[in-house]
């Protein structure tokens, strides 16, 4: 879990995200990696990152749903990916 803050033209722009990594990933790969994800999201250049929370999460399938045989599962994404929640990015423009 980390905090990001992130300089607009207009304002600085401040948000509270989680980003999964491999268990033995350094912390500064950890702030790039965060950065890196924050500028994209916000179309900055300069975020600047605070680590909050380390945690070991385990995530166990209850229900599988229709919709997860659509899927199709390339290989390309890796557990040192930042992951960005489309969602987060409609409600920036939404309120941009």
């Amino acid at each position: 879990m980390y905090k990001s803050s992130c300089p607009r033209w207009y304002q600085y722009y401040e948000d509270i995200r989680h980003i999964i990594v491999a268990k033995d990933t350094a912390e500064e790969t950890v702030k790039e990696q965060a950065k890196q994800a924050s500028n994209i999201l916000t179309g900055s250049s300069n975020c600047n990152i605070q680590l909050i929370q380390k945690y070991h999460m385990i995530i166990q399938p209850k229900k599988s749903y229709i919709a997860l045989t659509h899927l199709t599962f390339h290989g390309n994404e890796t557990a040192h990916s930042p992951i960005v929640n489309t969602n987060d990015l409609e409600k920036d423009r939404i309120n941009n």
